[in-house]
């Protein structure tokens, strides 16, 4: 069985992971569109378009909750645009790009986290990589190098974690401009 978390993202993948598998093997989808991986207070949207999504999956509690209750053999982490927006954390009133020392700073000790959660259940972690969503449009904040800095720290974790892979996903979309 594979767990799938993510944004919209996630969620356009476990879908149609679910029905590529066939019978296969289970997909348990754990997906909420305008989450991303960390646990946030809010995400700007755009201009003016501060959201406080609602109902994310949170690492320290659901993640190791559904693992259990569904006898899961990996966990796939797909998120795209939620990461590359502006992101504010509990007990921080500041906002923090992708790429920004206090983005990086935070999203370690979120992984730190959840690493802990994959090391006690034996299950590895298979991240994929944020894709060039339209960027030529940056009004969702879609610009390439928040992409870059996102999946840098992606290229981070697989380097410095045994539990955490990653998985070539957004590259294999080419870079417009």
């Amino acid at each position: 069985r594979v767990l799938v978390i993510g944004d919209s993202t996630g969620a356009s993948l476990q879908e149609s992971l679910a029905q590529a598998a066939a019978g296969t093997f289970d997909v348990v989808g754990a997906s909420v569109f305008v989450c991303p991986l960390v646990r946030v207070d809010a995400v700007l949207l755009g201009e003016g378009l501060e959201y406080d999504p609602p109902a994310c999956v949170d690492i320290e509690v659901d993640v190791p909750r559904l693992i259990a209750a569904y006898d899961i053999d990996a966990v796939v982490g797909v998120y795209g645009m939620m990461e590359q927006v502006p992101q504010r954390y509990p007990n921080d009133d500041q906002w923090h790009v992708a790429g920004s020392d206090g983005y990086v700073a935070y999203h370690e000790r979120e992984m730190a986290l959840l690493v802990e959660v994959l090391r006690r259940y034996d299950v590895p972690l298979v991240l994929l990589d944020a894709p060039y969503m339209r960027p030529e449009d940056d009004r969702y904040g879609h610009r390439p190098e928040e992409v870059d800095a996102w999946n840098a720290v992606i290229d981070g974790w697989d380097r410095d974690y045994a539990e955490v892979f990653h998985m070539d996903f957004g590259r294999w979309f080419p870079k417009a401009g």
